[in-house]
């Protein structure tokens, strides 16, 4: 087990990529049906390799992608990585905690799928309600939320 997040859940490498393809999956899926460009916004991203993943997995959808995390130097540490991707104009770092972040009129309704990776958990269990009702704020009418958590 080599990474924090591995370390800490106790997951295999193979469980984790299980998790990600699976995530990937139902993003792809939900992109492809998409006429016009889509937007995810990506809450709890951290660096955001996962971002990364789905901007590189998708190219062909050109999706845009808006990572939002409240670590500072997490969200710097993704944007130095960025830095030396091809993809980097689809993904758009941002500081926000996403118990709020959807109660601001500038994130409601803007996005075509909202994904929560490992963050419910990661939430005290007072706040995870709130945390929900933030997300599917920012979702457009017929938007997708997309969670995926080990602890459900």
């Amino acid at each position: 087990m080599g990474s924090t997040w591995e370390s800490y859940l106790g997951w295999t490498i193979d469980e984790k990529a299980t998790l990600e393809n699976v995530l990937l999956s139902t993003i792809e899926e939900n992109v492809a049906t998409k006429k016009e460009q889509s937007t995810i916004v990506m809450l709890g991203c951290n660096h955001g390799n996962i971002s990364r993943i789905v901007a590189n997995q998708l190219t062909r959808y050109k999706p845009r992608i808006i990572a939002i995390d409240n670590c500072v130097e997490a969200l710097r540490k993704g944007i130095v990585k960025e830095e030396t991707i091809i993809h980097r104009e689809k993904i758009s770092y941002q500081y926000g905690d996403a118990r709020k972040i959807g109660f601001h009129p500038q994130y409601q309704n803007i996005a075509d799928l909202v994904t929560l990776n490992f963050l419910p958990s990661n939430v005290p269990k007072r706040d995870q309600t709130i945390l929900f009702k933030s997300a599917v704020n920012i979702l457009k009418a017929k938007g997708k939320l997309v969670f995926v958590d080990p602890d459900p």
